[in-house]
Formats: structure tokens, sequence, C-alpha cells
């Protein structure tokens, strides 16, 4: 947004960076079908109890399909105007060159939005990821990496990557590629034992970790090893805002991002600063789409070059 410049001095991504946005002919469609489906114009959408408003959003996802069913939903889009681009180009074009950034993800993040932990076998494991002809691929690369994970957990671990960290990685890239300020990666590793053990580091687990408030979420409230965890996340997240750099004395010294390098503070009760974490996975996706672009594009792009 041009009229942001100069607003904002940091920026914290946490979980997942929105580098692709719908086209003002999708969110338009979208709205449209969202007003017919209330019966009102939009002059009355003031008066809508909000219950309504939610109801008749859940129902138009269910049933809606095609163009209505792809992208990022209710969201901002490009209107050639206050967003002139799309998000990753405009980074990578240095839009937001002197603003540091701190980006990053859980280990598990699609653990948070599984409706239920039900065992599932190999084959429920494949035909549940949007990976065409590459599923096999990835499995059994997953696989070889942790061969004592369950269907279920694998399939959080492909899914957690594909929707968040690779998203991350890129977003990271294509802000060193426009930017003279730094890039801090992390990523949260420490497992909450809540879930009977299976929230592990699902989506959120952030919130109550860098905001030292572990009493307030169930995730961390009944797990003290959560605070040691907090203590070195909620510094690091003020010394940022502050200065622009995330070090402080309660965690190894972090050295920013680059492509060569690809450091990245590994948040645990006792942290660590790795070189290009999980690379082998990472790589994986060098080739293929993430979550992201599959939502936009409504199907499984050809990524540029392959």
């Amino acid at each position: 947004m041009p009229e942001a410049v100069g607003l904002f001095h940091r920026a914290i991504i946490q979980s997942t960076p929105v580098s692709l946005l719908d086209s003002a002919a999708r969110s338009t469609a979208r709205a449209k079908a969202f007003v017919s489906e209330l019966g009102m114009n939009v002059g009355e959408l003031p008066d809508v109890p909000v219950d309504r408003l939610l109801k008749t959003q859940r129902a138009l996802e269910v049933r809606a399909g095609g163009e209505l069913a792809a992208g990022h939903g209710f969201s901002p889009h490009i209107d050639g105007h206050h967003i002139p681009a799309q998000p990753g180009d405009a980074t990578s074009a240095g839009a937001s060159a002197t603003v540091p950034i701190m980006i990053g993800t859980t280990r598990q993040e699609w653990n948070f939005f599984m409706p239920n932990f039900d065992p599932i076998d190999d084959r429920t494991l494949r035909a549940r990821l949007t990976l065409s002809e590459h599923v096999d691929h990835v499995v059994d690369a997953y696989w070889a990496t942790w061969p004592t994970a369950s269907p279920l957990e694998l399939w959080s671990l492909i899914v957690s990557d594909q929707m968040t960290r690779v998203p991350a990685i890129r977003m990271a890239e294509r802000k060193l590629a426009g930017s003279v300020a730094p890039v801090f990666m992390y990523l949260l590793a420490w497992e909450s034992p809540a879930a009977n053990g299976h929230a592990q580091s699902c989506h959120t687990l952030c919130g109550p970790l860098t905001t030292d408030n572990c009493d307030l979420s169930p995730l961390t409230a009944d797990y003290p090893q959560s605070r040691a965890v907090a203590a070195q996340m909620a510094d690091a997240w003020i010394a940022f805002a502050r200065d622009g750099d995330p070090n402080h004395p309660g965690i190894p010294e972090w050295t920013s991002y680059s492509v060569a390098d690809r450091h990245t503070m590994i948040f645990d009760v006792e942290s660590r600063l790795e070189r290009d974490p999980f690379g082998e996975q990472r790589q994986i996706w060098d080739n293929l789409p993430t979550g992201e672009e599959i939502m936009v594009h409504g199907k499984i792009p050809t990524r540029s070059g392959h």
C-alpha cells in the first residue's frame, strides 16, 4: 500500500505470510454472492446482526464451488490503487526495502486445524494432499526423514510446510531480493502436551509464548516448560520491536537470514541457531506450488521454468 510507506518501522510475520491476493473480479463475485445469499442490498449490511453474517458466510462456503471456493475468502484484493500489485512482487521490488522483518512458523501448524486426531492410513494420507502427480515423491521423502511418524503426523508435517513454512521461506527470499534491511527467520519447535499430546507445535502456539501470557492459553498454562520458551521468545519480540534486532542475552546469537546460509532460530526450551533446518524438505518444494498458490489459482499451477 503506497499510503502506508513510512508508517511501519518493523514487521513480524507469524505463521502464514500473504504473498498472493485475489483479483478484483473474484472478490466482487464473492461479495455479490454473499449479498444475494442475505437477500438484501449492500446499503443494508450495517444493520445485519453479526451472527447472521457469520451464518450466511458459513453457508456460502459450504455450497460454493469454482471461483467462489478458491482464494483467500473475504480479504483485500488488488485494486490497482491502494494495493497496486501482489504483495510478494511488491516486496521483491523493494516496496519495504528499509523495514527489517522477523518471519517464521511453528513446526506442526496444521495440527490446530484438524477436526479430530483419528488415525488415517497411508492411502488416505496421499489422497488428502493437493500435490497431483508429485504426491508419492513428497510423501516418500518426508517419511525418509520421519520414519516413525504416523500417517496423520506425516500429513500434518507436509501440509504445515506447504501452507506456512515454505511460503514463509519464499517471502523471506523475496524480501532479501528487494531490501537493505535484515530478515530474521525462526521456527517454533517446542511441542505443547495439550490435547493428549496432539497439539504439539501447532498454529496459535506462538501467541502466548511471544507475549509471555502462558497462563491464558490451554496450550501452555499447565506446562512449566512453556515459561522457559516464552522468556526467550517474548524478549526477542520486544528487542526486535525496539531495535530492529531480536538478539538478547537469553538466546544464542541470532544471525540474520540469507539465501546462502539460511540461519534460523529454533525456539525450544533450549533454543539454538541452525543453518537451513530441514533443508532436504525445503528443497523438495523448490519446483512445487505452495498451498497459497493452489488456493489463489484454484488448481495446481506449473512453477516457472518447470
